[in-house]
């Protein structure tokens, strides 16, 4: 005999005869119903959610749980990363609430985060938007071996390591794709409202290959939170998309920051 709580979290004792427990119900039936999904390992039978429910309430593997029941379930892990707040420009996106019993196993390590940043990531990109010149949406793979790498940086005057992610557990693929608003590093387009800006704009997705995939060295953020990414039409990095972009003076400047030039701000 095995005792399972059931969806109330009242505890029910499960006998050796072969009935399921159907879970809407809380009653032992010979067969599933037709349309329920039922599982011959914990004799239970319902809806997807009412098993996954099931499983939290009896602290199962939920994947485990439904691979039993004949649906695969992709495994995913859980990060945890420190941003900065109070950036401009950022859309407010609310998800469904989660739980927050993950972050409660890991907080004590908190303490060796770093604020999250992609800065010497190298990696293919895919274009999947030109807003103008010097600025585009783009996609990639963000390793999970690159987020948990320790690293050296300053903080209050000492030299500490620190990484970007924690994972809380490791059932999983190696990474996640994600999209950011990407700037291109070191060099700066005319304003976009310009003549010399629509052409900067034009000559940026004449140099792009067909299937918009260049290879991306991230430089941080700036000051928008926008990525700073220099782009290289080759893994070895020998050919530079943004120095291709800096052979039209007219359209593109060289730019780390700070006041631009007065061609710039003449236009």
């Amino acid at each position: 005999m095995t005792t399972y709580k059931n969806l109330n979290g009242h505890p029910i004792v499960f006998h050796d005869d072969g009935r399921y427990l159907n879970l809407p119900t809380s009653r032992f039936i010979l067969q599933p119903r037709q349309g329920q999904l039922s599982s011959p390992k914990y004799r239970i039978a319902g809806s997807r959610e009412e098993i996954e429910l099931f499983a939290e309430l009896n602290k199962l593997s939920k994947s485990e749980v439904l691979a039993n029941c004949g649906i695969e379930v992709e495994e995913r892990t859980t990060f945890f990363f420190c941003f900065p707040i109070g950036q401009r420009n950022h859309q407010r996106i609310f998800s469904q609430p989660t739980s927050t019993s993950e972050i409660d196993k890991v907080i004590s390590r908190f303490e060796g985060l770093h604020l999250f940043s992609l800065e010497g990531l190298f990696s293919k990109v895919y274009l999947s938007r030109i807003i103008d010149g010097d600025t585009v949406e783009g996609v990639v793979y963000v390793p999970f071996s690159f987020l948990t790498e320790v690293r050296s940086c300053f903080e209050n005057g000492h030299v500490v390591r620190r990484t970007m992610a924690i994972p809380s557990y490791t059932e999983s693929k190696n990474g996640f794709f994600s999209k950011f608003m990407i700037r291109l590093y070191g060099i700066d387009a005319m304003e976009s409202n310009t003549r010399e800006g629509k052409a900067a704009t034009e000559i940026l997705i004449s140099k792009l290959p067909k299937n918009k995939i260049l290879w991306g060295w991230f430089h941080g953020n700036e000051k928008y939170g926008r990525q700073l990414v220099e782009f290289f039409y080759d893994e070895k990095r020998k050919k530079p998309l943004n120095f291709e972009l800096l052979k039209n003076p007219k359209n593109f400047e060289i730019y780390f920051g700070g006041t631009k030039s007065d061609y710039s701000k003449g236009l």
